[in-house]
């Protein structure tokens, strides 16, 4: 029985003049996770909610080589990881679990001190992207088989010589210059600059 997927709108009104006395529009309810304010058209933003693993096993990470057939990155590496269920939205943590057990056969007491690292925001089109990124690690070197791709345990240090994506990249090469040295929660925005993506850090903390 397939999962339900979840999906959140929000509304970005086109910039424009306006001087206003009052609050004079209300939020209308067009849909689930959707607004309206008033007879106003804006542009509606979707959001999508991701959790990846960064399983690492002495000096190597466990990536797949995504199946060519699959619909995002195909063909390319990737951590494990996927989107959050409809139950795991105030628990991405456990959205990681279930895609670790899914996709590697690998149990929560087959892992150590798998812990939320970082947060990427990127934008693609009229959705905002929003992965929660774990790393920890394994001991146990024999994972399952998946219709996904093909697992495997890579060097950590040649993990940047394959076919992974920018926010993988962004992600990997931060941890092992910094990442690996502190227990910091970081967060990053993806950005474009003359035409390539950049990203931007800041360690994520608490101001109360």
């Amino acid at each position: 029985m397939p999962r339900l997927r979840t999906r959140a709108q929000i509304i970005v009104f086109d910039s424009q003049p306006q001087t206003f006395h009052q609050p004079q529009a209300s939020a209308i309810q067009l849909s689930k996770g959707t607004m309206e304010f008033g007879s106003r058209k804006g542009i509606v933003i979707r959001t999508r909610l991701l959790a990846t693993a960064f399983l690492i096993n002495g000096d190597r990470l466990l990536l797949m080589r995504r199946s060519p057939n699959m619909r995002l990155l195909p063909g390319r590496w990737a951590p494990i990881g996927g989107h959050l269920e409809a139950d795991e939205i105030n628990d991405p943590q456990a959205a990681c679990m279930r895609e670790i057990c899914e996709e590697t056969g690998l149990a929560d007491s087959h892992l150590v001190d798998l812990s939320l690292r970082y947060v990427v925001h990127r934008r693609r089109d009229n959705e905002i992207r929003t992965q929660y990124m774990y790393f920890g690690f394994t001991s146990k070197e024999s994972v399952g088989r998946t219709e996904e791709g093909e697992l495997c345990w890579v060097q950590l240090d040649r993990a940047l010589d394959l076919d992974v994506s920018a926010t993988t990249r962004f992600t990997l090469e931060h941890y092992t210059r910094l990442g690996s040295q502190t227990d910091c929660v970081y967060v990053g925005t993806v950005d474009v600059h003359d035409g390539k993506p950049v990203i931007s850090w800041a360690v994520l903390r608490d101001w109360e």
